[in-house]
């Protein structure tokens, strides 16, 4: 993987201190850090008016309450490798996920690769409560099943809810764009979170670059050397999916 840009890791260096402004801390509490994140999306759309979403890795979880919250602000959402999977986090080993370190998650059978976080999902694809139809009630939680096999060796087996499947609310009302990449941590798992979301009745214009000739891009596509090629699959699936809004009277 090269990226696009040289970075020293020194401050004073222009480019180092541009990436370096735009991290900002994250929070332990990762139900209170969602839920903050929801609300001051939803109250920027009141600001600024009908949006087309973008999001990427830790941010997608947000989309999805986000739709629910302002269905008829967010005209579409388009996810470079969302929050996933669902139901558990994978944990891999030599890596801490979240805080979970390999030797503490769930071992899964048939795998010495993938292990699950124990944690789980409540609402599958967001730690903060999501509206489903029939609704998830403490009397009537979501239940979740893996797939029996896994779709190919270095794949996980996906979590998905138990038929028969309950509806995301009002999500599916927009055309939504889930770009994978090749060479990504999320690449064992992307194919989890676009079937979950299927199941709930949300369809998914799911593109893995890598099949129309945009090879071995990392997680963090948007800043490889390819990233224009990139930018322009979503500026021309934004052109046939999403009208044009209507010019303002003069």
């Amino acid at each position: 993987m090269c990226l696009s840009i040289d970075i020293f890791g020194d401050p004073g260096n222009p480019v180092f201190d541009n990436y370096f402004a735009s991290n900002v801390p994250s929070m332990e509490d990762r139900r209170m850090q969602a839920r903050m994140n929801v609300d001051a999306l939803a109250a920027l759309l009141d600001r600024v008016g009908p949006s087309i979403v973008v999001v990427h890795s830790q941010s997608g979880q947000y989309g999805w309450p986000l739709a629910q919250a302002r269905p008829g602000l967010v005209k579409a959402i388009v996810a470079a490798e969302p929050s996933g999977p669902p139901v558990h986090d994978v944990v891999v080993p030599g890596v801490a996920r979240f805080g979970m370190v390999f030797e503490n998650a769930t071992a899964v059978e048939g795998t010495e690769m993938f292990r699950d976080d124990p944690r789980l999902k409540q609402f599958g694809l967001s730690d903060i409560p999501m509206a489903y139809d029939p609704p998830v009630t403490a009397q009537s939680p979501l239940e979740f099943v893996r797939q029996d096999k896994a779709e190919a060796p270095d794949l996980v087996r996906c979590w998905r809810q138990k038929e028969p499947a309950r509806r995301l609310v009002a999500v599916g009302e927009r055309p939504i764009l889930y770009l994978a990449a090749e060479a990504s941590f999320y690449a064992p798992y992307n194919h989890c979170t676009v079937a979950y979301l299927n199941q709930a009745d949300v369809k998914i214009a799911y593109v893995q670059l890598a099949e129309i000739g945009l090879r071995g891009n990392g997680h963090m596509m948007m800043m490889e050397k390819n990233s224009d090629a990139i930018a322009q699959v979503i500026v021309d699936w934004l052109d046939k999916n999403v009208p044009a809004p209507a010019a303002s009277p003069r």
